[in-house]
């Protein structure tokens, strides 16, 4: 399964469905959501938070779409964490599309988280001693780099 999933992020595609696709082929469908909240200025308005629909596996989407699953990604930013772990973050084919991918040092893909209603993910920065990435929308995903555990963070400093 890694091998497939290497082959199209070697050619910048990733599973364009909202979901964290792992190298094992598992994946979580995901929905990344907002509701309106004007106290959050810097989210122009909405609090941005995600939800875990469900788990599946890539055989299972594949089949489902066809194999027309693949969507093409410019990336934006790359940050390295402890000389482990290359993150990549970008944007997907449509303007409301972004992406994060996690490497190893040798290239080779983690997982990968694509959302279809984030923005696009445009830089990195530590936090806390967590990794934020930073969309156009103006929240950021925040994953802890040693659980892979994500979270939405909307009051950004």
């Amino acid at each position: 399964m890694s091998n497939l999933l290497q082959e199209h992020w070697s050619l910048l595609e990733l599973v364009g469905i909202d979901s964290m696709v792992f190298s094992d082929g598992s994946i979580k469908i995901i929905d990344i959501l907002s509701k309106e909240n004007k106290e959050i200025v810097n989210t122009f308005g909405k609090e941005y938070y995600l939800s875990i629909v469900r788990e599946t596996d890539l055989n299972e989407i594949v089949e489902k779409y066809d194999d027309d699953i693949w969507s093409n990604c410019q990336i934006n930013d790359q940050i390295i964490i402890d000389n482990k772990f290359v993150f990549v973050c970008g944007e997907g084919e449509m303007g409301n599309e972004g992406f994060i991918v996690k490497l190893d040092m040798d290239g080779t893909m983690i997982w990968s988280l694509y959302s279809s209603s984030s923005n696009p993910f445009l830089r990195f920065s530590n936090y806390n001693g967590q990794l934020q990435v930073v969309s156009s929308a103006g929240f950021a995903v925040v994953v802890d780099v040693s659980t892979d555990n994500i979270s939405i963070e909307n009051n950004l400093s």
